[in-house]
Parts: C-alpha cells; structure tokens; sequence
C-alpha cells in the first residue's frame, strides 16, 4: 500500500490501482515525512508540534516523541530504531529505540531533510543547505555520499541498493547506485519533496507544485498515479497477504485441510525480517465419500 501526507498533516492510503481512502485526518500538526517500522506501525514527523506520533495498524495513534526542533526526515532500521532529523538551527539526527529512548546521532549538519537506511544498516541524510548526500555506518561515522545537488529533500532505496534522491532545486529525481554513481532518473517536475519505491522497483514521487503523486516505472516512464492537495510526502506500508491452505494427510488415509493465516509481525529483534510473522492454524475435518 503507498500512503501519502500533506502538508496540513492528512494522511491517505492508497491501493495498487490508486483507489484513495482517508487514513488518518486529525491533523497531525504539518506532515514532514514517513516511515513504517519493520512492525507495521506508521510513524509520521510532524513539523509545527515537533512531535513524531505513530499509528499501529489497529490505527490507534499515539504520541511517540516530542520536543524536537521542526523534524522533518524520517527512517526505521530492521531494529526498529527511528531516526529524525531536525532543522535549522539544531540540525541534528537523533535516535529513538522502539521504547522512545531518545539520543544523539549525528551533528554538524546544516539543514538534514530526508532518511533513509540501506539493507545493511547504513543511515542516509541529504541536506539541503549544503547541497549533499551524507552516509553514517551504524556506530555513527560519517563519509560524504554525493556532492553538488540542488536542494536534496527525499530519499528512498530500491531493492537493488540503488539510492533515489528528490531533488527539489532542479525538479529532477536523481538515482545512485552503491558506489555513488549518479543518473538523472526523472525531469520537468514542480517542486519534488518525497520518493518511495514498491517491490516491483517503480518509483514514487510526491510533487508538491502540481499537487500530484506520478509513478514512474523502472525505465523512466511516467504516469498520474493520484492527486494529492499540497503533497509532502510518500512511503510504501505493509500489504496484507491472504490465507494460504494446506493439505496433509495423517494416520490411515485421513484428510486434513490447514488454513494458515498469516497476521501480524513479530518485532523481536532476533528473527529475521523475512520470518517475522506469527502464523494461525485452523483445522478442518471434512466429509469425504467412503467406497462402497
């Protein structure tokens, strides 16, 4: 599912095909950007109240940090730890475990805008002042990604480790490979401030001077996908999948069917991403004819 803000703080959810539903409209005090934890749960900076809220995927919200200077980017790592980057005059990335303990990451920056971590833990922070992309290892340690962009806002990995920029200065999409090679991947824009990318690799890219959110698939080919009234951001949620049936057999011939649902996440740290699932069995004894 894509999920959208804008800049009053609405946030939309959006279906494959783009069908639009309101997902959440208290308004949550300006939108910066989004970023699902590994859980599910939607966590959303909130620029004017200097708070990040989070929303669970029953939609309960709840205020998960506040007191923060004007936080604008936003990423989780495969811990569940959040990120968040605060403007001008701070400038600083702080860190939240999942409980809310809250520390310093990084400082000595001009004006952090958007997160994003890579499959190997690293951290990624553009800013937009001076005009780069920063890359911290996990312990913090910092190296210089990219140089020479024009206003880096919003970043966002493909499954391929490649890098997409939103680079509001020149109404482009820039992408990176590993190595920090750079490509220009899309043009004539008005005012980009956010990317996100679904599994298939195609690109998503909040565009907030024409209030539009355009897809772009992997070779560059654009089309609306949805209009959003002052877009500002976008990010790729979970997908509920559905049941699955098993058959067995057990003892002398008998039939069983197994419905296994697969609900929510597990946020234990020590299961790997791609196992993190607690599963539901319900069996099923049918009638089944007898030879005569």
């Amino acid at each position: 599912m894509l999920y959208a803000a804008n800049a009053q703080g609405d946030v939309y959810q959006f279906t494959p095909t783009g069908s639009e539903s309101l997902y959440y409209a208290n308004r949550l005090n300006g939108s910066g950007y989004l970023a699902f934890a590994p859980g599910g749960n939607l966590y959303i900076a909130a620029r004017i109240s200097g708070a990040v809220y989070s929303i669970s995927l029953t939609g309960a919200v709840s205020t998960f940090a506040t007191g923060l200077y004007f936080p604008q980017g936003i990423a989780v790592n495969a811990s569940g730890d959040v990120f968040v980057s605060e403007e001008s005059p701070v400038s600083n990335i702080v860190e939240f475990t999942p409980a809310g303990v809250e520390s310093t990451f990084a400082t000595g920056l001009d004006q952090p805008a958007g997160l994003a971590v890579d499959s190997h833990g690293n951290l990624f922070a553009s800013d937009e002042n001076l005009n780069v992309i920063y890359e911290y290892a996990p312990n913090g340690s910092r190296t210089t990604f990219a140089t020479g962009l024009s206003d880096p806002l919003g970043l966002a990995f493909a499954t391929n480790g490649n890098l997409f920029e939103a680079d509001f200065g020149t109404n482009g999409v820039n992408e990176f490979t590993p190595a920090g090679v750079r490509s220009t991947f899309a043009t004539v824009l008005e005012a980009p401030e956010d990317v996100a990318l679904d599994p298939s690799g195609n690109v998503y890219e909040a565009d907030a001077g024409s209030e539009n959110v355009y897809m772009f698939t992997a070779s560059g080919v654009r089309s609306n996908f949805a209009a959003v009234t002052a877009v500002t951001a976008v990010a790729f949620g979970p997908v509920p999948e559905p049941s699955t049936w098993l058959l067995a057999t057990i003892g002398s011939g008998g039939l069983w069917f197994a419905r296994w649902g697969r609900r929510r996440p597990s946020t234990d740290p020590s299961i790997p991403p791609s196992r993190r699932f607690h599963a539901s069995f319900h069996f099923d004894w049918p009638t089944i004819p007898q030879p005569e």
